[in-house]
């Protein structure tokens, strides 16, 4: 699932009120592209959802490459 608008538009009241509450430990919010990227990335180790907040630019690409390292 994706979730892409314009900042201010609710995407982290989506989280933090339902979705968090939902997935529990299996679900974490990402802040910087390199907590997914980066050598220290074991905050999404066994996850099944990421809430990655206003990550780059371009995040098109960077789903891309993550979907693509997965599978």
């Amino acid at each position: 699932v994706v979730l892409k608008s314009e900042e201010g538009a609710g995407k982290g009241i989506l989280w933090n009120t339902f979705l968090k509450k939902i997935f529990g430990q299996y679900g974490t919010q990402i802040q910087d592209k390199d907590q997914i990227l980066g050598t220290f990335n074991s905050n999404c180790e066994q996850k099944i959802f990421l809430q990655m907040n206003g990550l780059i630019k371009n995040s098109k690409l960077l789903l891309k490459w993550i979907i693509m390292r997965i599978f």
